[in-house]
């Protein structure tokens, strides 16, 4: 019986383990936009350009294999030397079509060009674009390396990794111009959304990526006729049916056995526009087998046109927060508004109920305070991801009251360690005032009372004294009282010592309490 129960414990949970791995794919999927839909590309990076915005990313930042993606970085630069593309010639060298990695490869000019032919730089663009001719994207990179640099194919590299950078790609690393494998040969889905959209803003290169048509490569003085060729993107392709989807205008095929297939695509409907980067379906053949970054492209791009549509989350008139203010007369709060309206893409059932406002505001606003001014910041969020963020500012204008003002430096004197400083020391000075005046008092207490003594005893001393000081028969031999041997010292006034009265301290203490009196404006009584 336990044995029985163990076993039905255990399938539970094999059952709920299971559940969970189908019902939440264990991806790095984007969590704000969720599709019934899992790609098979291991890296997959979906951006709206009219917002910006990440709508789905897989593996966006894993390494990975580019194979002719390379291509694109090729052609922006040429693009970005030249402009008269009709009228510059490229010289297809000896060392293009003679060069060891292609030949180790064994790849062939799909647009067979020839040592010595003279062609125009429009038609070298589109036999690597389009054809993905491994050995025009070598000449392109010769061409720029010669005209521009040193002449080799490494100051071309270090211009295509200069330029990933500069455009903030932080894992790609370039080591040809053209894709073909090596292991130092590297990027992300997410760094060629990057390459991919700066491309795409040169009108030249959409022109050329977009083409959906057969090429004809004019004759050259190598050729007696046009050579033809055609696009390898099938979803521009309306005879590929299993790929086909009209609203793609381009960008860029790819495929190596240690990438699989490699695909970035750009598609625009009805005023929205996507680019995908899909990269490693699995694939080790690019011929027989699906071709699942583009399968990966069409769904997402079906998805993102049927279920998502530009909203306007908030507007100029929308408060979205409150902050306390001070200084303001019967206003303890002011009304915070976004700076502008933000609109995103999201679901189109969506509601905006579920959108969340995450504020953060500065640490104290104090009137005046004008309409405009910015007091924060709202970062809004859905289904755990920040979508936007707006500056929050003042929603009207708040004059500062003056009374209130003026309270509140006296209050912030009071509360400084300055004003506490000050207090300490006038604290001391009082004290030490004190004891000064207490010494003091008893001081001038007891010269008071010497000054009495000298006043009643200012006659010489007895004639009785005097006597004895002119008999010296009488003295001689006797003992006279102290006072008797005191006055006898010397002719002096005589002044007896007598004890300190005991009323000397509570007479300088009365002193003390007049002078202090005296301080705050009081009057000492007179001694009559």
């Amino acid at each position: 019986m336990k044995f029985l129960k163990r076993l039905a414990c255990t399938a539970i949970i094999i059952t709920t383990v299971l559940s969970a791995l189908i019902v939440f794919p264990q991806t790095e999927a984007d969590a704000a936009f969720v599709i019934d839909y899992e790609p098979k590309c291991d890296a997959v990076y979906m951006v709206n350009l009219e917002t910006e915005l990440v709508v789905y990313e897989k593996n966006a930042d894993k390494i990975k294999y580019p194979a002719s993606l390379t291509k694109i970085m090729t052609c922006l630069l040429v693009l970005e030397y030249y402009s008269d593309l009709e009228n510059e010639k490229v010289t297809i060298s000896n060392a293009v079509m003679t060069d060891k990695t292609l030949l180790a490869e064994g790849v062939w000019s799909s647009t067979a060009l020839k040592t010595g032919e003279r062609i125009r730089l429009i038609d070298l663009l589109y036999c690597a674009m389009l054809a993905s001719d491994n050995y025009a994207a070598l000449a392109l990179a010769y061409k720029v390396s010669e005209d521009k640099g040193d002449g080799t194919i490494d100051w071309f590299i270090k211009l295509m990794n200069s330029k990933a950078a500069e455009l903030g790609c932080t894992n790609t690393q370039f080591v040809n111009p053209h894709g073909l494998f090596n292991e130092n040969h590297y990027s992300t889905a997410k760094d060629f959304y990057i390459i991919s959209k700066y491309a795409m803003e040169m009108p030249a290169f959409a022109e050329i990526a977009g083409t959906d048509v057969p090429y004809y490569r004019p004759i050259t003085n190598m050729t007696d006729e046009t050579v033809r060729f055609e696009t390898t993107n099938r979803m521009m392709m309306s005879a590929y049916t299993d790929y086909y989807y009209q609203y793609v205008k381009g960008v860029k095929t790819g495929f190596l056995k240690a990438a699989g297939h490699t695909y970035a695509s750009y598609a625009a409907k009805d005023g929205y526009s996507y680019i995908i980067i899909c990269m490693d379906d699995g694939a080790k053949s690019n011929y027989g087998e699906d071709n699942y970054a583009m399968l990966d492209a069409r769904q997402l791009f079906q998805w993102a046109f049927s279920d998502l549509s530009l909203k306007e989350v908030v507007n100029t008139s929308t408060v979205l927060a409150t902050a306390p203010i001070q200084w303001a007369w019967n206003k303890s709060e002011i009304e915070l508004v976004p700076s502008e309206s933000f609109r995103t893409i999201m679901p189109s059932n969506i509601e905006m109920s579920s959108i969340v406002i995450e504020t953060k505001l500065n640490d104290e606003i104090k009137a005046p305070v004008m309409q405009g001014d910015v007091l924060g910041t709202a970062s809004l969020v859905y289904a755990n991801e920040v979508i936007g963020t707006v500056n929050l500012v003042a929603g009207e204008t708040v004059q500062r009251n003056e009374l209130l003002y003026i309270l509140s430096i006296i209050e912030g004197v009071f509360d400084s360690w300055i004003f506490l400083v000050f207090v300490i020391l006038i604290i001391i000075a009082i004290v030490g005032y004190v004891i000064y005046s207490l010494i003091h008092a008893q001081n001038l207490s007891s010269l008071k009372k010497v000054k009495r003594y000298s006043s009643g005893r200012t006659s010489r001393r007895p004639d009785i004294y005097r006597s004895y000081n002119s008999d010296s028969s009488r003295t001689t031999g006797s003992k006279l009282g102290s006072a008797t041997a005191e006055a006898m010292r010397d002719d002096g006034v005589y002044i007896p010592t007598r004890k300190k009265s005991s009323g000397s301290v509570s007479r300088a203490v009365k002193a003390l309490g007049e002078d202090i009196g005296g301080m705050f404006g009081g009057k000492r009584k007179k001694k009559k």
